[in-house]
């Protein structure tokens, strides 16, 4: 299973306590507190550093509190994450519990990969607000592989206006016969 659908039911869970306690903006800040302990971490252990999980939660729990403090239930977040060995995936919790901030404040979160700079960002954002009807928060990467378009990320769609995208849909139909939308 990937990381981020681990992360999802831990993230809504957080995020749904956090909103019925008024405490959306301090789990925030714990959880990315946590986040980036972990991530610190898990680029040890990438590097070979020996440390368990058990050590790991412990130095999230020790993030989240240098942060003004973590709550009882924030520390038994921790545990719960230790328990069901899930402790190292707190970056892509926090990610999801961001997006679900995002969101609850009416704003998405979109990211526009294009093979060159676009020129009209804010023309752009204004495009997507539209078409999505709510505010979005863009961030820009160029990927040179795309030879030209773009394709926009949404949450878990995918809106592939790039000529690679049209060239691998193209390829798709010639090996198996099957028309699809080009």
């Amino acid at each position: 299973m990937d990381a981020v659908a681990i992360a999802r039911p831990y993230a809504a869970a957080a995020f749904a306590y956090a909103q019925e306690k008024n405490a959306i903006e301090n789990w925030q800040q714990a959880i990315a507190n946590m986040a980036q302990a972990v991530a610190a971490v898990r680029q040890l252990v990438a590097e070979g550093a020996l440390i368990t999980e058990t050590q790991a939660a412990e130095i999230a729990q020790s993030a989240a509190e240098s942060g003004g403090g973590a709550s009882d239930e924030q520390k038994r977040f921790i545990s719960l994450l230790l328990e069901n060995g899930r402790v190292f995936a707190l970056p892509e919790i926090a990610e999801r519990f961001n997006v679900l901030g995002m969101e609850h404040a009416g704003v998405i979160p979109v990211r526009v990969e294009s093979a060159m700079p676009i020129k009209d960002k804010a023309g752009f954002d204004k495009h997507l607000a539209q078409r999505f009807d709510k505010k979005v928060q863009t961030t820009y990467e160029e990927n040179s592989e795309l030879l030209g378009g773009v394709r926009v990320y949404v949450n878990d769609d995918v809106i592939d206006a790039s000529i690679r995208g049209r060239l691998d849909r193209l390829t798709r139909v010639l090996t198996t016969g099957k028309t699809q939308s080009l």
